[in-house]
């Protein structure tokens, strides 16, 4: 059994830019608090030795990434306590007698699949480190067997493609570069793309698009809400438009506007006052002994 689809050079771009930028953010905020919080000396940072409109820039800057982890830490690791929180409650509504009857069924699962007792539509990918395939009874009595496996297939390939925890590394690293109007579209389309690959696993697998195509209009129908405030991926997730046209035209390529003129040009403004700020903290001298 084919385990996953290899992700586009987009979808690859779109995670390493977004997680560099990120990186880069979070290695500025060291410098800064090493310099204003220790007395550790670097040999390449003479920021002892500015002037005082450069003490300025810099302790503001400081004060900009403090406020920065304010808003970001605290925020981000209740959305990871709650996601926690969410699935213990939906394990502690476990089936035992479905959950034994759909792992026979779908055997090549391995055993992954969890049912619960729940009214409404639940099926979604949960869990970091060893995520793990969560349906509800409702699914499973409300959709074909062909519909029901298509679901599955989708949840599948985010369980074997680590979905969950690069999504949490996305978003991460996102809410430190939101101030950067790129990077909100680069992870909206990240996400987007996960989902929609996961589609195309489960249409190549099906060996068709119609069960999908019929589950996902009978999701329509039912009114069925995201789970967006959790890190999960979810078969409801993902814009609908984009899943149909990938489902009507299997064979064709899915077209974003991501880079938008607007939104390229502050994102460059943005960046490069960013960079040139911080380089304006460091050695002069270093940089030019490195670049001659």
């Amino acid at each position: 059994m084919k385990t996953k689809i290899k992700p586009s050079i987009g979808m690859i771009a779109a995670f390493a830019v977004v997680s560099m930028c990120g990186l880069f953010i979070i290695f500025q905020m060291v410098i800064f608090f090493l310099h204003h919080f220790t007395n550790l000396s670097l040999p390449w940072l003479t920021m002892s030795n500015m002037t005082s409109q450069q003490s300025i820039i810099g302790t503001s800057i400081t004060v900009a990434f403090v406020m920065l982890l304010l808003k970001v830490i605290p925020a981000f690791s209740l959305r990871v306590y709650r996601t926690i929180q969410f699935k213990h409650r939906l394990l502690s509504c476990r089936d035992n007698v479905l959950t034994t009857t759909i792992n026979k069924q779908f055997s090549l699962y391995g055993n992954r699949v969890v049912v619960i007792n729940e009214p409404s539509f639940v099926a979604l990918t949960i869990g970091f480190f060893s995520p793990i395939i969560i349906i509800s009874s409702q699914v499973i009595q409300h959709f074909t067997k062909q519909e029901l496996e298509s679901i599955l297939l989708h949840e599948y390939h985010h369980v074997n493609m680590r979905d969950p925890l690069k999504k949490v590394i996305v978003d991460l690293f996102g809410e430190f570069v939101f101030f950067v109007p790129l990077m909100k579209r680069l992870t909206a389309y990240y996400h987007t793309k996960v989902e929609l690959l996961a589609d195309r696993f489960a249409i190549e697998m099906m060996k068709s698009s119609e069960p999908l195509g019929f589950a996902i209009l009978k999701l329509a129908k039912l009114n069925v809400k995201e789970r967006s405030s959790y890190f999960v991926s979810g078969f409801t997730e993902a814009t609908n438009n984009y899943r149909i046209q990938q489902i009507l035209e299997p064979d064709e390529e899915i077209r974003f506007s991501v880079f938008q003129p607007r939104s390229v040009s502050v994102s460059i403004i943005v960046w490069s006052l960013n960079i040139g700020l911080f380089i304006s903290c460091l050695s002069s001298e270093v940089l030019m002994h490195t670049i001659l």
